[in-house]
């Protein structure tokens, strides 16, 4: 199949992960290779405190490897860059008596065009160029299947078209220009059948109000219930289909009211919750799960007297 060099390809850049438009844009090669971002690398990969790495990790620029964005959200895609980026963390591929010398193993896969360390320095992250960019999930989730098939573990949140990375810096890359392209896609099997749920054409200012004030109080007196990961994502997948990317910062701040908060896996999760709620076939939560789960933890009755 004809090659496709895609480290010429413009992709979108954000001057900080959180910030709601991008900066420029920039050539993949200039984001992936040489070392204009080793000191700021450098630097995340020598803190040892959980805390304080992860806030330094936020102050780095980030790209949407999948192509040109005007704005945070997948919906925003302009141009797609025929690129899916995809995450191998350390913490899912403990298994892996060989982890350390993954490049060397991902130079035997012909479809990888590029393979380096992450921003953090325990994890890697791979460029594929797909046949046919408008299938973009598709693509994944055969990926997805072909690396689990080969006791690989890739970060699902990496689905999403318009998910951000971090710059990195990698001294020695795995780089290979003339990747094939890969043509396989696995079909979603989805049951379409049900009534599609219509998500809010805009977010509703008040009630993130009220969301942020609730979530704040949780940060502030902590959750003593103990932590139920359906709840986390139920509250993660309201937030989201009720606020879309305006729900990240109160997601967060709900989760730092349990003592095992982590930035990224939250980060992530949240992620995955944008994408589950653009599924319309489904049913969502909904402000009422927001509110019941508020209910439960206390949150309500004490906002109730402030």
């Amino acid at each position: 199949m004809k090659r496709l060099d895609i480290f010429n390809e413009k992709v979108s850049v954000f001057k900080k992960i959180f910030d709601p438009t991008p900066a420029g844009e920039n050539k993949i090669i200039d984001l992936v290779v040489g070392d204009r971002f080793a000191e700021r690398v450098g630097r995340v990969r020598k803190e040892t405190d959980p805390e304080r790495k992860a806030m330094l990790k936020k102050t780095l620029p980030a790209f949407t490897a999948s192509g040109i964005f005007s704005g945070r959200n997948d919906s925003d895609l302009m141009r797609h860059s025929g690129v899916i980026a995809i995450d191998i963390d350390y913490k899912d591929n403990q298994h892996l008596v060989n982890y350390g010398h993954l490049k060397e193993i991902i130079s035997s896969v012909p479809y990888v065009a590029y393979c380096g360390k992450s921003a953090g320095g325990e994890g890697y992250f791979l460029l594929i160029p797909i046949k046919e960019p408008e299938k973009h999930d598709e693509h994944f989730a055969s990926l997805r299947r072909d690396f689990e098939r080969c006791g690989l573990a890739i970060d699902p949140s990496c689905s999403n078209v318009g998910r951000l990375r971090f710059v990195s810096f990698d001294p020695e890359p795995y780089i290979n220009r003339d990747a094939e392209i890969y043509p396989f896609i696995l079909k979603d099997k989805k049951n379409h059948r049900e009534i599609p749920q219509v998500r809010p054409a805009k977010a509703d200012p008040v009630k993130l109000e009220e969301v942020t004030a609730w979530a704040r109080i949780a940060e502030e007196e902590g959750i003593n219930s103990p932590f139920v990961y359906d709840e986390w994502f139920s509250m993660a997948c309201a937030m989201a289909f009720e606020f879309g990317e305006g729900g990240r910062d109160a997601f967060h701040c709900f989760s730092r009211a349990f003592p095992d908060y982590d930035p990224e896996d939250c980060d992530r999760k949240f992620g995955e919750a944008k994408k589950a709620v653009r599924e319309t076939g489904k049913h969502h939560p909904t402000f009422t799960r927001i509110r019941e789960l508020f209910t439960k933890y206390g949150v309500t009755a004490i906002a109730d007297f402030r």
